[in-house]
């Protein structure tokens, strides 16, 4: 499964060329900023899973063309280059 963010920092998964919404799924997730949703979901990461699995096979999603894929940590604490 992979995970990311789009357009308004809209939790997604991605299958193939398209997105899924899979924003409804994480909204007991306690945060301010999107940094936060995903050091909630990486930490409890096992409860969710299935639900992501099953949201990511709900819908057709969009293609990926359409929306503007966002970083995954939108505020990194620190940048470490070498």
């Amino acid at each position: 499964m992979k995970l990311l963010f789009f357009n308004d920092f809209q939790l997604g998964v991605l299958k193939g060329d398209k997105v899924i919404d899979v924003s409804s799924v994480v909204t007991d997730i306690q945060r301010l900023e999107p940094q936060q949703l995903i050091s909630g979901l990486n930490f409890d990461f096992e409860r969710y899973r299935q639900k992501l699995d099953a949201a990511g096979t709900s819908s057709d999603g969009v293609p990926v063309s359409s929306i503007r894929i966002r970083p995954p940590l939108p505020k990194p604490p620190n940048i470490d280059c070498a």
